[in-house]
């Protein structure tokens, strides 16, 4: 049957496909578990709109991140089966076939030939040229192919029906990809396949897709297409505030509100300042107008008397001072009409005196405390210009612009573009160079050594592959990068932004090429330890049981072995079996089979057992214009192409050397230079501020202490007219009381005044019931009704007084107000006693060094399972198993045997460990080297906790990235039926031995599971080994095995007798391990064989990485008993004012409203007259 026909192909096409969506769900549900595991961590609650951008921004590069590493671990899977020319088991890539030398005589070995496909219109292509060579696929009545020599025509292949939109090729992943899935939902269509695969009786068990109009793939794109959106047809999302709301759990809130005054702070601000103005201006005015008067009259006596009046001024000045001294000495602030008296006229300049001095004493204090007391003043600028934001960025580090947009692309932000290597865009990656090479090959194929360097051409198309791998990764890894969203709610500062986006960059330079060379590195190993054949017939050799035409003849493959002769005249051997690096120098060879001899060694190139392998530790010294090299080989093989070629430039600056291996060049993605450019003026045309506020300390200026002091002196005022008379009061009876001599009048009145003060509850109410703050001193005598109202409203006075200071006192309790405090922080343990002192979320600590790598303040260790370092992966244990393994017969029940296959499965498993220890120490390092970007310090929780998060993401995502890329590689290889030299899942046979005729292979059963089928096919060893299986490839054997054996000595002790070695391994210690004996290996894999994490997080160190040099903190609290006191003070003047004015009025109306009402209710009586 024809490779092109469907039935042949559609076994592994299918198994493709089922791969994939598996493989894509999975994608999707790892990511999904990376993305959920991660916390939203946040000292305070966010905003609505800062939430959804985050979680947007998070949600965006999850999908574009698993979408793209999907399709580079895929694509990269792919170049590497193409590069490395692994054959198939249905020989559509290459073909084995028997070699014959002349007529009758067959060579001991057979050859390969590359399979070519030839369109109905002529044109054709090989499967060394392009991994995508095709033809239409169909349904063929051909048992045999043996005469095509690999020509699949379609002119002469003539198909009994085609199927539209599928196609057949080199390999099943990657004609499928081309395939479009029309007949997917035509049921007609699938009736027809299933007539042709013999299959009629479940016709009706396979129903056709159901195409609908809302779908977001058409029935008529490729498989290719549906791949690369990983099969989804749409992505659901939800975010929830309110449950993001109930698990932060805010216990209180607090926010700044920049507006204008309220009225009630403008009402009694302003009447503080009237009450302070009326005291100071009733005070002062009449002297003013006195003084005023005085200057204008005597200006007018001047006009009127001219004369010359000779002036003394020291007199004039002495007389002022004189005035002056005088008007202090009589002034009398607490003058009364009803106290003339001598005794009440000096107790009134006494009061006076004392008046003025306590006040311009507490008037001066409150003057200086107020002055150079500081206040924190929000300034807003509204419409700010870039200039303008940068000075004040320089200025004010509390500077805020809340953004319009909050979040923006990198690819707003940087522009970053690598420039590559000169052989990336040399002509030895073009057809010219890789063709040129095949037709060479071509011409001389049967006499050609498969060392020699003209069948170089896989490499170079391997070659051509990285460079356009590498150049596509990039790309994609720059597109994913450039979507990043930077989310910022405020606009952050030039020097923070650079230093953010800088240290991104960075992360992605490193990042892009160490997850390459991972994935490289895992496929590598993975090809190495599954021994896939490769159509360079570099790592495999079939042998015949006779060489005799039409004989029946046995074939049987087995890895290749290698023996080169060092310089020293010495003789190595290899075997690609337990040497990943067998090989030898590329040169050219000439002579028959058995009789060959080197003429030229290419320098710096290598033919190893896979074409990868012979690529990466080769140089390209041979083909700069500085060696003579391609001329030696032109002039040796007479081809003109060697001559034609353009040679690298070695004059061409680089900053790699001529001799650097194509491994270097591959660990640096082949770039020279990155070129990147960071635009801050974009991200704050972006952010589009609207306004900007930020936070000054500052003394108040000079305007608002006067309004202040001036608010003060009123209350002030008003409280020391009334104590002050008292004390006076006091103090002069104490004085008096203590003289020996005083005239008759001033003991009468101290007698008076003792007799006055027996009770003092008498005089208490005394007080209480004359008082009167309303009474008019300059008149002299007044009615009772008159005493009577000033009386009553001095009572009414007071009550609205103590009720509107009882009022203002409660509410200025109550009302809130911020503090901004800084502190200098010299050491850890006061930045501790800060954060105890006051609660960690309100101190804010500024980092002088803003970005530190995470291994300076986090240690991070794995702790491996024992069997990654027991003697059963020991190098010794291994070259014993290996030479066990050359010295016994292979026979077609090896792959079942544990003496066959025992080899491969504890090389398997050394390589494992290996694999999972480099992936988990690389991730640990990477992860170890990302740097923290930290504008503050945080405190211990939010920095504990996103610790935890990061960590758990980490392990998570280690382990999730490491098994989705081995069951891809598994998926691809079973999906492409790959064949593994050591005859596991495949075996070979030949019907009829004749020139040119085919080698077929057949696919190996495992207890009725058939490997053509199913790559987890196994069965248990014989001999019987506990826990021990063998499978389809060595890898599936490990992975379905246990370690149960290695726990008993006993077992451990029939193993090793069955392969005849004197070194017996120590058993496995069951009480060093978490995991059961009897668990998969598989699982193990899976838990990257790490027992535990040892993990040291230092806090303290963190701290010294941020180096800051203070702190501040916002305290919200009510206003202390000082401000207070003054607030109250500053009321009580204008209150008393204002009430004095209000008051009197509102007495004397309603003591008029009830008169006259009484007036009305008196009834007018006759009188009688008597007679």
């Amino acid at each position: 049957m024809a490779v092109s026909d469907q039935f042949q192909n559609s076994t592994h096409q299918f198994q493709i496909l089922r791969e994939l969506c598996q493989l894509s769900i999975s994608a999707v549900q790892n990511g999904l578990q990376t993305l959920y595991s991660n916390q939203l961590i946040s000292g305070q609650l966010l905003s609505k709109d800062l939430f959804e951008a985050e979680l947007e921004a998070d949600i965006e590069a999850y999908q574009r991140i698993t979408i793209s590493n999907f399709w580079r671990e895929f694509t990269f899977v792919r170049s590497l089966i193409f590069g490395n020319q692994l054959m198939s088991a249905i020989p559509t890539a290459f073909t084995i076939i028997v070699r014959s030398d002349s007529p009758g005589t067959i060579r001991s070995s057979p050859g390969v030939n590359t399979n070519s496909f030839r369109q109905l219109n002529g044109s054709s292509c090989s499967c060394t040229d392009y991994p995508s060579c095709h033809m239409p696929a169909g349904f063929y009545n051909i048992m045999t192919f043996d005469t095509s020599r690999g020509i699949f025509d379609q002119q002469t292949l003539s198909p009994e029906e085609y199927l539209s939109g599928w196609f057949t090729g080199c390999w099943s992943s990657e004609s499928l990809l081309l395939s479009k899935p029309d007949y997917f939902y035509n049921q007609t269509v699938l009736n027809t396949i299933l007539f042709y695969v013999n299959d009629s009786a479940s016709s009706g068990q396979f129903i056709v897709l159901n195409y609908t109009e809302n779908s977001r793939f058409d029935s008529t794109v490729t498989i290719e297409t549906l791949v690369e959106g990983l099969f989804v047809e749409q992505w659901s999302k939800e975010l929830n505030y309110t449950a993001y709301f109930h698990q932060c759990q805010p216990n209180t809130c607090v926010f700044e509100k920049n507006e204008r005054a309220s009225v009630l702070f403008i009402f009694t601000s302003l009447l503080g300042l009237y009450g302070g103005l009326s005291v100071v201006l009733i005070f002062i005015t009449p002297y003013v107008v006195t003084y005023i008067m005085k200057r204008f009259q005597q200006k007018s006596n001047n006009l009127l008397i001219e004369q010359t009046i000779t002036t003394d001024t020291a007199g004039s000045y002495l007389q002022l001072l004189k005035q002056f001294w005088n008007l202090i000495i009589n002034l009398n602030i607490f003058k009364s009409s009803r106290k003339t008296s001598v005794i009440d006229q000096q107790h009134q300049r006494w009061s006076t005196r004392f008046y003025l001095i306590l006040l311009s004493i507490v008037v001066l204090f409150l003057t200086f405390y107020t002055w150079f007391s500081t206040e924190s003043r929000i300034i807003q600028i509204k419409n700010p210009s870039l200039n303008l934001v940068k000075n004040l960025q320089a200025q004010f580090p509390s500077l805020q612009c809340p953004c319009t947009e909050l979040s923006i692309s990198y690819e707003d932000l940087i522009y970053l573009q690598p420039k590559y290597h000169q052989i990336c865009s040399s002509e030895f990656v073009t057809s010219k160079w890789i063709q040129g090479l095949n037709q060479i090959t071509s011409r001389s194929a049967a006499n050609l050594y498969f060392a020699d360097f003209r069948y170089a051409s896989p490499m170079f198309q391997l070659l051509k592959s990285l460079c356009d791998l590498t150049n596509e990764t990039i790309m994609n890894e720059l597109l994913v990068f450039g979507q990043t969203q930077l989310v910022t709610a405020d606009l952050i500062q030039s020097e923070l932004f650079q230093g953010q986006l800088e240290l991104a960059i960075e992360q992605f330079k490193v990042n892009t090429p160490n997850s390459l060379l991972r994935l490289l590195h895992l496929i590598r190993n993975f090809t190495y330890m599954n021994q896939f054949l490769s159509g360079s017939y570099a790592n495999f050799n079939v042998q015949y049981s006779t060489v005799q035409e039409y004989a029946k003849s046995n074939v049987t493959l087995e890895v290749y072995g290698s023996t080169s002769t060092l310089a020293n005249g010495t003789s190595y051997s290899c075997s690609c079996a337990n040497d990943i690096e067998c090989g030898r120098s590329a040169a050219l060879y000439v002579g028959p089979s058995g009789a060959r001899k080197i003429i030229f060694i290419i320098p710096g190139f290598y033919s190893r057992c896979f074409p990868v392998e012979s690529l990466l530790p080769s140089t390209m010294e041979c083909f700069y214009d500085n060696n003579s090299c391609l001329e030696s080989l032109g002039n040796l093989t007479n081809e003109t192409l060697f001559i034609e070629i353009k040679k690298l430039n070695a004059s061409q600056p680089s900053r790699f050397t001529i001799n650097t291996t194509i491994n270097t060049l591959l660990e640096q993605l082949f770039i020279e230079t990155w070129s990147s450019i960071l635009f801050y003026p974009t991200y704050f045309n972006k952010c589009r501020p609207i306004s900007c506020f930020y936070t000054v300390i500052t003394q108040k200026g000079t305007l608002q202490v006067v309004a202040t002091i001036t608010g003060l002196i009123g209350g002030l005022s008003i409280a020391f007219r009334l104590i002050t008379p008292s004390i006076i009061l006091c103090l002069m009876t104490v004085f008096r009381s203590c003289r020996p001599s005083q005239t008759n009048a001033l003991r009468r009145e101290n007698i008076n005044l003792i007799l006055h003060s027996i009770t003092i509850r008498h005089r208490i109410r005394g007080f209480f019931t004359t008082l009167n703050t309303f009474e008019q001193k300059h008149k002299k005598a007044i009615n009772q009704t008159e005493l009577y109202l000033q009386r009553q409203s001095t009572r009414v006075y007071f009550l609205l007084l103590l009720l509107a200071v009882f009022i203002l006192v409660v509410y200025t309790l109550l009302t809130y107000q911020q503090s901004n405090t800084t502190i200098k922080i010299s050491s850890f343990e006061k930045f501790q006693q800060l954060q105890n002192l006051y609660h960690s979320t309100t101190v804010e600590c500024p980092c002088t060094n803003i970005s530190f790598p995470s291994t300076t303040f986090c240690q991070l260790e794995p702790i491996f399972h024992q069997i990654c370092s027991s003697d059963f992966v020991s190098q010794d244990w291994l070259n014993i198993l290996f030479l066990s393994y050359k010295t016994q017969n292979i026979f077609n029940m090896s792959s079942y045997t544990f003496i066959g296959t025992a080899f491969t499965y504890f090389q398997t498993l050394k390589i494992m460990c290996d694999l999972t220890k480099e992936a988990v120490l690389d991730g640990r390092d990477l992860f170890l080297a990302k740097q923290v970007v930290s504008a503050h310090m945080p405190n211990y929780d939010i920095f504990n906790r996103q610790t935890v998060a990061a960590l758990t993401a980490f392990k998570s995502s280690l382990s999730s990235n490491f098994v989705h890329t081995l069951h891809m590689l598994l998926g691809m290889a079973q999906g492409n039926g790959l064949v593994s030299a050591y005859s596991t899942n495949w075996d070979i046979f030949l019907p009829n031995m004749t020139k040119d005729a085919t080698i077929y292979t057949k696919a190996r059963v495992y207890n009725v599971c058939n490997c053509a089928i199913s790559a987890s096919c196994n069965q248990s060893s014989i001999p019987y080994v506990p826990g021990y299986v063998v499978g389809c490839l060595p890898l599936q054997s490990l992975l379905r095995s246990t370690l149960e054996c290695f726990y008993n000595q006993s077992c451990i002790n029939m193993i090793t007798s069955y392969v005849n070695v004197l070194i017996v391994p120590q058993k496995l210690n069951l009480t060093n391990t978490r995991f059961l004996p009897n668990l998969l290996i598989d699982n193990l894999v899976q838990e990257m064989f790490i027992e535990f994490w040892s993990l040291n997080v230092s806090y303290e160190k963190f701290f010294q990485q941020c180096q800051p040099m203070f702190c501040s903190y916002k305290l919200i609290d009510r206003y202390n008993v000082l401000y207070v006191v003054t607030t109250i003070v500053g009321l009580y003047g204008g209150l008393t004012v204002l009430l004095k004015l209000v008051v009197p009025f509102i007495v004397r109306r309603l003591y008029d409203l009830f008169r006259q009402n009484r007036r009305i209710n008196i009834q007018v009586l006759p009188i009688e007259e008597r007679y």
